[in-house]
């Protein structure tokens, strides 16, 4: 601040405030890039690890549906996100790992389904968080579901096609029981909540 106040003093105001317009456009510009990157990374995650994707979307839907009702209950929905995307992890990420081990894989695929599925699951509930995070609770609700849903639509496609099978339907299904998870959890936190 003393800066600003010091440039504004001089002759250099201009150039300085150039500067300044600069600097901000770089940052921001380096941060949509960053998250660019970030969802790049997580979508192909997750359709590598489709199941543990899928859980993570579809129990962050509902806690933010559940709990994020009031701004007030902000911190708690991202205590809440948290739990899930450190608890439930280590646990499905343990589950996966015995599964694959009692499969007979070497210890190299065990390993990498392991972390992958928790890393994939720990992605996707933090980009929940960070909707919880930036926006009031009515909206965070709003782009959390839609963002959710367009995940899902996104692995069920994928999926079809893997699959050879009708996307429509297989992105229908999905959706379908989303909904009815999230109409559940709102449901839920209207009854204990309000």
């Amino acid at each position: 601040m003393l800066l600003f106040k010091k440039a504004i003093n001089t002759s250099d105001s201009v150039v300085f405030v150039f500067y300044n317009a600069i600097y901000s456009v770089l940052f921001y510009c380096n941060s949509i890039i960053f998250l660019l990157i970030l969802i790049i990374y997580m979508l192909d995650m997750m359709f590598k690890y489709s199941l543990g994707a899928t859980a993570a979307i579809i129990t962050s839907m509902g806690i933010v549906a559940g709990l994020g009702q009031n701004d007030s209950l902000k911190m708690i929905t991202i205590a809440g996100l948290l739990t899930f995307a450190i608890a439930d992890n280590i646990s499905d990420a343990l589950a996966i790992h015995i599964y694959k081990e009692s499969e007979g894989n070497n210890k190299k695929e065990v390993y990498r389904a392991t972390f992958g599925n928790f890393i994939t699951r720990f992605i996707t509930v933090l980009s929940f968080i960070v909707i919880v995070w930036l926006l009031t609770a009515h909206i965070a609700i709003i782009v959390a579901c839609l963002w959710g849903l367009a995940l899902l639509t996104l692995i069920s496609y994928k999926i079809s096609k893997i699959k050879k099978s009708n996307p429509k339907k297989e992105i229908f299904w999905h959706l379908f029981v989303s909904v009815c998870v999230i109409v559940g959890s709102t449901l839920i936190g209207n009854l204990f909540i309000r």
